[in-house]
């Protein structure tokens, strides 16, 4: 029988390619995270500002 510990996080995921944006987010709110979603480098900004996540999963190529 074993015991772990669930931290919950808020996580900002970036992202232009949509499918695998929401394939994150699917698989991380499934994992009881809390997601905050962008889709471009601006709005990637915007919202790391104004949620101070607690962690960021980004693309590297993207527009904007």
């Amino acid at each position: 029988m074993g015991f772990y510990l669930v931290v919950m996080m808020k996580i900002l995921v970036i992202d232009d390619d949509s499918s695998i944006n929401e394939t994150l987010t699917e698989l991380l709110e499934d994992e009881g995270q809390e997601i905050v979603s962008a889709f471009d480098g601006v709005q990637g900004l915007k919202c790391f500002n104004a949620e101070s996540p607690d962690l960021v999963i980004t693309d590297l190529i993207m527009p904007n």
